[in-house]
């Protein structure tokens, strides 16, 4: 799944990690042991790019990751991709010699693509409420959070966005019940 993943983005124009080769051992049809080796990513991980320089960044540059962040994130749901498992710990940030942020996603294994319109509603709330779920707020102000939404729904009507930035919130909620945020 993620070496078809992988190879499905990449060849879409959206970074990920580059498959080398994968293995399964397999017992009575189902698969029992894997392994799945790719390129080492440019970049570092997102999450340990907060917590190592977050703070020092400044608000500008701050606002203007996160706005990156979104466009790149809109993009993926505009091609018809839902990546279940988007979390600030499976997003690498790399600086480009232009200043721009370029980012790559890992652990697709979840990923679907060709998501129908009608479905891509709700699989869009749902990306983006374990996004927002793993910003956690001794980094991020509600401010921060608002914008990245806001900027990753600037494709929809105003009224559209404001109902589906309310439910990915509702649902940031529900799956704070059910796990404990990520450690920085």
């Amino acid at each position: 799944l993620e070496w078809n993943s992988a190879n499905y983005l990449l060849e879409h124009g959206i970074a990920t990690y580059r498959p080398a080769c994968f293995g399964h051992r397999t017992v009575a049809g189902i698969e029992r042991q894997s392994f799945f080796i790719t390129e080492q990513l440019a970049g570092q991980c997102l999450m340990d790019m907060i917590r190592d320089t977050w703070r020092n960044l400044g608000s500008d540059e701050q606002n203007r990751l996160l706005s990156e962040l979104a466009i790149w994130i809109q993009g993926i749901h505009r091609l018809g991709v839902s990546l279940p498992d988007l979390y600030v710990y499976h997003l690498f940030v790399d600086k480009g010699d232009d200043g721009r942020y370029g980012f790559s996603v890992i652990d697709l294994h979840r990923m679907s693509v060709r998501i129908p319109r009608r479905r891509m509603t709700a699989c869009r709330v749902e990306n983006l409420a374990r996004l927002i779920f793993s910003m956690r707020d001794e980094y991020f102000t509600a401010s921060h959070k608002q914008m990245l939404l806001r900027t990753s729904l600037n494709d929809l009507p105003n009224g559209q966005a404001d109902k589906m930035c309310e439910a990915i919130f509702r649902r940031c909620g529900q799956i704070g019940m059910r796990r404990r945020p990520p450690v920085y």
